[in-house]
């Protein structure tokens, strides 16, 4: 990776529809209640990790 561009994107609809449309490689956070049309959607591969919260 030479270049990385932070685009802070602070509604949730429009962070999900950016990662659909293919406008961002990555998004975060993603509500819940998108998980299930991210999988469902083309060219998108939803990665889950642990959260470093309790």
């Amino acid at each position: 990776v030479t270049e990385a561009v932070f685009t802070p994107v602070g509604q949730d609809a429009t962070r999900v529809a950016a990662l659909i449309a293919g406008d961002v490689d990555m998004a975060y956070p993603v509500p819940v209640q998108d998980w299930e049309r991210l999988e469902k959607a083309d060219g998108v591969s939803p990665l889950t990790g642990p959260e470093a919260r309790t």
